[in-house]
């Protein structure tokens, strides 16, 4: 998210990881913090472009935001409680679920939280 990010817009990100790509095997991290801090518009348009210019993202780090869109600011919040929302997240997940890629589940807080914030996700896949 922030301004001297190398790949800091999808689009540089994906220039970047075609580079790299080419002499090394890698893959895609999305992070949900990043991608909003860093100005992106649609999750789901981002997940649409790596698939279309990549093939595929392996791995979400799930979290809201501390700081308005487009901050350059990686401050990750709990779920629902941050400036990127939680049917942006939902939404996300659901892809997520139906393109069987990995959540790894990255916000503040303790196991208690964790596990609550767990049970609101899936409530909302059932």
């Amino acid at each position: 998210g922030g301004n001297a990010a190398p790949g800091k817009s999808i689009n540089t990100h994906i220039e970047l990881v075609q580079r790299l790509s080419k002499n090394n095997k890698i893959g895609i991290c999305y992070d949900t913090c990043h991608s909003f801090a860093s100005g992106t518009e649609s999750f789901l348009d981002d997940l649409e472009s790596y698939k279309k210019d990549i093939g595929e993202v392996d791995l979400i780090h799930l979290n809201d935001s501390k700081d308005k869109h487009h901050s350059n600011r990686d401050r990750h919040e709990l779920l629902g409680k941050g400036e990127v929302g939680l049917e942006r997240i939902i939404s996300l997940v659901k892809v997520a679920e139906k393109d069987n890629i990995n959540i790894i589940l990255e916000t503040p807080g303790n196991n208690s939280i964790w596990n609550s914030e767990i049970k609101m996700i899936k409530k909302y896949l059932a």
